[in-house]
């Protein structure tokens, strides 16, 4: 409106998921698991250098240890520097420190190998790469727990579980409800996987390529 361009001259084109990222085998999960987590399931959570955000889900997980005495773990793709010195202090007397693995500078290779294997994926943040990530784990057919947003929303829809990342009690419930609610959790892999390729990195491309060729017309 302000530089009064028609709506019919503007595409809208979302960011796309890598490629790397798609579902793995059986086998495939339980190699991951058990090079980062003795075997057991984990959720994940990539690329974390907000403290207070990194807090805010380690209270989350103590929420859900609470409730559920089980053997899950969280990992955490970290890109902390010397400033994290802090948090690390913090974190020296986490009661559930054994089962919360901190992994620094993954190759988008392997993060996309940990993605795909996850028991399911927290996203806390809501802004563009935020979006990829979301797509990243709907893409590897991971369900995911997103932080509540009308973007993500918007791109996502139903497939995605939403929460107040903010607030630690309901983030720990959210982690409890897709930990035992099986059939929860087989939706939104399903659901995330009939999303994802209208947002791929093909169909970026194409509609992309639909842009210019409508401006050289």
């Amino acid at each position: 409106e302000l530089y009064k361009i028609s709506p019919r001259k503007t595409v809208v084109i979302h960011p796309a998921a890598s490629s790397f990222f798609k579902p793995v085998l059986q086998e495939q999960r339980e190699k991951i698991k058990e090079k980062y987590c003795e075997g057991k399931e984990y959720f994940f959570c990539k690329v974390i250098d907000d403290q207070v955000v990194l807090i805010n889900l380690l209270k989350a997980f103590s929420q859900f240890k609470k409730m559920q005495k089980s053997g899950m773990k969280f990992l955490f793709a970290t890109n902390f520097s010397g400033k994290a010195s802090s948090f690390m202090q913090s974190f020296a007397t986490y009661k559930y420190r054994e089962d919360v693995i901190l992994l620094n500078n993954l190759s988008e290779e392997e993060t996309a190998l940990i993605t795909a294997s996850a028991y399911a994926a927290v996203i806390p943040f809501s802004n563009e790469e935020t979006m990829i990530t979301v797509l990243e784990a709907l893409q590897s057919g991971v369900p995911a727990i997103v932080s509540e947003n009308a973007a993500v929303k918007e791109i996502t829809g139903e497939a995605s579980l939403y929460s107040d990342i903010t607030n630690p009690k309901d983030t720990g419930e959210k982690l409890m409800r897709i930990y035992i609610d099986e059939n929860l959790r087989t939706q939104l892999a399903e659901r995330g996987k009939q999303v994802a390729p209208s947002y791929s990195s093909q169909k970026t491309a194409e509609l992309l390529l639909q842009a210019i060729l409508q401006v050289v017309k």
